[in-house]
């Protein structure tokens, strides 16, 4: 239901209780014990995982992104990048670009 709703701003915990049919605070508990953390972190983390593979896709400027994971500011959405992933969407974007392109091994 996230990945499905992610570039929805109106996805929140009573949204995502809503489509489960479960309370608020079940869902907490739910998500809570399963992952450990809480359901507005899990959006989060899946916005934010979403985000950065766009990123690496090397398609869309990264203001663009940011609406488009269902973020409604670019500051805010830097803020939550770096804390997630160690730098920048912008170091992110470089980092992608500088690396040698990964290969699989089977």
């Amino acid at each position: 239901i996230i990945e499905e709703n992610f570039s929805n701003p109106e996805l929140s915990v009573d949204f995502l209780a809503e489509q489960l049919c479960i309370s608020r605070s079940g869902l907490f508990g739910k998500i809570k014990t399963l992952a450990n953390i809480t359901p507005n972190e899990l959006i989060q983390v899946v916005r934010l995982k979403k985000a950065a593979a766009l990123l690496a896709e090397n398609k869309y400027r990264i203001n663009e992104i940011c609406y488009m994971v269902g973020f409604n500011n670019p500051s805010y959405f830097s803020k939550c990048f770096q804390k997630q992933f160690g730098m920048k969407p912008g170091e992110f974007v470089n980092g992608k670009r500088n690396s040698p392109p990964v290969t699989e091994m089977n």
